[in-house]
């Protein structure tokens, strides 16, 4: 659900599944999804601190919009 999330542009909801899974996972012990999901959160992120200095660049060039 949080990839679905992810590509429909919904990062809050992506976020949101993703630890979801990442609380399963740890309670069944599963290493190598915890590993997966982590890096899913991490990606995310730093594309959402992307877009946030992307956004903050063309507001500087064009102003509010």
């Amino acid at each position: 659900m949080g990839n679905l999330y992810k590509t429909r542009g919904d990062i809050d909801q992506a976020e949101a599944m993703y630890r979801k899974s990442l609380s399963l996972f740890e309670s069944l012990g599963a290493k190598g999804k915890i590993e997966l999901i982590s890096g899913w959160i991490k990606e995310l992120t730093k594309e959402s601190q992307e877009k946030k200095r992307l956004r903050n660049i063309l507001k500087d060039v064009y102003g509010e919009f």
